[in-house]
């Protein structure tokens, strides 16, 4: 306890110092964690937008579906789904269950352009349960008695032209291989966050895509969860409840058909790695500069301390504490700072931000601290100093006594 005492005295031997090296320590932790926190909120918002506009968590479908459905998408139609949805519904941890009807068509507007589509039929109060990320919305909700009524693309709605109340045609090659066409009239307008998705889709009650596609089937349930962070133990708890109802169906999951997703963690994660670089090496090379000084400048009374009988052991671990009394009170104020600096970001209500390369609507970025952020920086903010006091305490206590006594001070 002495020991830890007159380091944390010495440390303030040079409060200047100190200070100066502690503040370096502080702005990379602060850099650290605001940093990895706008990229946790844009993570999480990335990630829940794909999950409630598009995926959901889970993915029911017969198997091969995913890699033929653009080409014979009547070819995988799930069996005795309207008890399947009921199984579902059923199981723990489960929000909400939609099933969907994908299939490529012709919007045709009559007097203005027409262009290549994908309609998906869907029980609209089901679906809204799942759809609650959507950013933009003109019109109104979808209901399942609005027969021959759809919602589409902002992007779509731009490209053709389309306002709320628009008459057009929708045209398909049905199941049967028949040309099938039927009026829809325009009741919504919806916008995503993926540019991508609002350009392409045409959402009508299930019923009416039915009919267009001349069949009574689905491809695919799609299953939100309660829990983001349960996805792989409901898809396994799901694979196994389907097996023994006698379905031997396709359970996949969200990630596994969100690319961009993955593409965008591992763009931030790179600049994230070069963050975490830069803070070692100047928080290294600025507490290095500190011990040295202070060893420095201390050789003759560490020589008086040995000659008095005090053990290398001891001079060492005192040098160490007092790199860990840096590390420790920069990392605790940085974090603390950072705390304080999402707070009051969160207040303001979020950061402004332009929409990135392929999403529509801008947003207001918060700053998500992470516990795994935390710790990275804390690790990073302790264990730094601790290396860097090591150095050159190891090398002074190497020296012989009689060297340290004729060092001025």
């Amino acid at each position: 306890m002495k020991t830890v005492t007159l380091a944390i005295r010495n440390v303030f031997r040079n409060s200047r110092r100190s200070v100066l090296t502690m503040a370096g320590i502080v702005a990379g932790i602060f850099a650290i964690l605001i940093t990895g926190g706008y990229y946790e909120y844009n993570y999480w918002g990335l990630r829940e937008s794909l999950i409630r506009s598009q995926y959901a968590h889970i993915q029911i479908t017969v198997k091969g579906y995913w890699t033929r459905k653009e080409h014979a998408p009547f070819e995988f139609m799930l069996p005795d789904w309207e008890r399947m949805m009921k199984l579902v519904d059923g199981l723990p941890g489960v929000e909400a269950v939609s099933p969907h009807l994908d299939y490529f068509a012709v919007l045709e507007t009559g007097k203005g352009p027409s262009g290549l589509v994908m309609v998906r039929g869907v029980i609209p109060e089901r679906e809204n349960q799942v759809n609650t990320f959507f950013t933009r919305k003109l019109g109104k909700d979808l209901l399942s008695r609005d027969r021959g009524q759809a919602e589409i693309g902002f992007e779509l709605a731009e490209k053709l032209g389309v306002v709320v109340d628009s008459t057009c045609y929708l045209s398909t090659v049905a199941a049967g291989g028949m040309q099938n066409a039927v009026p829809i009239r325009v009741k919504g307008i919806i916008g995503s966050y993926s540019k991508d998705f609002d350009s392409r889709i045409v959402r009508i009650d299930l019923e009416t895509a039915q009919l267009l596609a001349d069949t009574r089937g689905i491809q695919e349930l799609i299953v939100l969860l309660k829990d983001t962070g349960t996805t792989a133990e409901a898809k396994s708890r799901l694979q196994a409840a389907l097996s023994e109802g006698g379905w031997d169906a396709a359970v996949s999951s969200w990630d596994e058909h969100a690319g961009y997703y993955g593409q965008v963690v591992q763009f931030y994660g790179g600049y994230f790695r070069v963050i975490l670089f830069i803070v070692i090496v100047v928080a290294f090379f600025s507490t290095l500069n500190t011990m040295i000084m202070s060893v420095f400048e201390r050789t003759g009374e560490v020589g008086t301390l040995r000659s008095f009988g005090a053990s290398r052991r001891h001079i060492l671990l005192q040098f160490v504490y007092e790199g860990l009394a840096i590390g420790l009170g920069g990392t605790i104020a940085g974090v603390s700072l950072s705390l304080a600096g999402a707070g009051i970001i969160k207040l303001l209500g979020g950061i402004p931000m332009t929409p990135p390369p392929g999403i529509t609507s801008a947003v207001a970025v918060q700053i998500m601290i992470s516990g795994e952020n935390v710790l990275i920086a804390s690790c990073i903010g302790i264990a730094v100093p601790l290396i860097a006091a090591l150095l050159p305490a190891a090398q002074t206590i190497r020296t012989e006594i009689i060297e340290q006594l004729r060092t001025k001070r």
